[in-house]
């Protein structure tokens, strides 16, 4: 089956590849979690690699696939175009501790390689993984609770990466720390009133190379049986 795409002022062709190869992805992770009941904690590491092997390129019409004769369009398709590897590190951390806090931190440091076959750029296929994977993301959070409060706060922080743009080209993303909190009170028969937040830190933040993530603030009254 062949579909017919308006590339500026030009028509080519997008087809299907009944030669297309599934794409096989192996993991192997090895992780150590320990208790720290003095601490009233735990933490834990794991370190992991990730490879995929015969990654499916997508469609682009900045590179054709079959050239075009007197008689035919040019053509694009799916393509297997290489590989990418992915390496990491993470770490975890949680506990409590007396007067009803509780919190949590975690880090995740990634590197990742794309090779792709001679001809095929990673970019124009959609497959920039090295690109488009932060090296670093973590959150932390910490709260508190007693009988009818409760409090909850958290930091996201991801370095800086590239998304793709509605042209498929790559767009830099500087790295963000993104601020959120909970802050709820319990009443009698079930309900509760609560006010909550995301993006705080500011008005609008570029987290992806679409729209920007707006500042929200929600109040929630619920009930439970």
């Amino acid at each position: 089956m062949q579909l017919k795409l308006a590339v500026g002022p030009f028509t080519i062709g997008a087809s299907g590849n009944p030669a297309l190869k599934p794409s096989i992805v192996t993991n192997f992770e090895l992780g150590y979690d320990r208790a720290l009941p003095a601490l009233n904690a735990k933490i834990g590491a794991s370190v992991f690699v990730q490879k995929t092997e015969d990654v499916k390129g997508q469609l682009s019409s900045t590179q054709l696939d079959i050239a075009p004769t007197a008689t035919t369009l040019p053509i694009i398709s799916y393509r297997n175009i290489g590989e990418s590897e992915m390496t990491g590190v993470e770490l975890a951390a949680s506990g409590t501790i007396e007067g009803g806090y509780h919190w949590s931190a975690d880090y995740t440091w990634t590197d990742v390689e794309d090779q792709t076959l001679a001809g095929y750029s990673a970019v124009g296929r959609g497959t920039a993984f090295a690109e488009t994977t932060p090296a670093y993301r973590g959150n932390v959070a910490l709260g508190w609770e007693n009988d009818a409060w409760s409090a909850d706060g958290y930091v996201r922080f991801v370095g800086g990466f590239a998304g793709y743009s509605t042209t498929s080209t790559l767009v830099p993303i500087d790295g963000y720390a993104s601020l959120g909190g909970r802050v709820a009170r319990q009443f009698e028969q079930g309900f509760t009133v609560a006010v909550s937040g995301q993006n705080l830190i500011e008005e609008a933040q570029r987290q992806t190379a679409g729209l920007e993530a707006e500042r929200r603030v929600h109040l929630t009254v619920s009930k439970s049986w």
